[in-house]
């Protein structure tokens, strides 16, 4: 039996496949969701294979994709680049940007995000991204202001 993520279904969603069986027939491969709210949820049979599931070629092509986790990251870097943020704010924020709640907590841990607490209230801290996004709009407007002639090497 081999557990993993399977690639194109989100970022949640993960199989177990039969993989060996000197003595039975192979059975049929179950996908199941582990969600932080609900807990453990099956989804029944699901149509992938081992050579599928551990598919290095298919892993690599995921990376190139934008993930809800990296728009998780943006949103929290272009948020605090102003400031500390009242944390009671921002669930109604990442509500209104199309983001989950559990997807803002991970992109929160995984940028090293600190909550803070200013009198009677919590926030979170803005201190890693001051000047961020004054960093990305001068770069805009340094490649706004080349001529249209200008060789640009990457």
């Amino acid at each position: 039996m081999t557990v993993g993520k399977i690639i194109d279904s989100g970022d949640a969603l993960q199989a177990m496949v039969h993989n060996k069986s000197n003595l039975a027939p192979a059975g049929a491969s179950q996908a199941y969701r582990i969600d932080p709210v609900s807990g453990f949820n099956w989804h029944g049979e699901y149509d992938i294979g081992i050579d599928e599931l551990l598919d290095e070629k298919k892993k690599g092509e995921k990376d190139n994709k934008i993930t809800q986790l990296d728009l998780a990251k943006s949103f929290i870097i272009g948020l605090l680049s102003q400031g500390d943020v009242l944390s009671d704010e921002i669930p109604q924020l990442s509500e209104q940007a199309g983001l989950s709640w559990a997807t803002i907590r991970r992109a929160k841990k995984e940028l090293g995000v600190k909550s803070i607490k200013i009198s009677e209230n919590w926030y979170w801290s803005g201190e890693l991204f001051q000047g961020e996004q004054e960093a990305q709009i001068s770069e805009v407007i340094h490649m706004n202001s080349l001529p249209e002639s200008a060789d640009i090497a990457v």
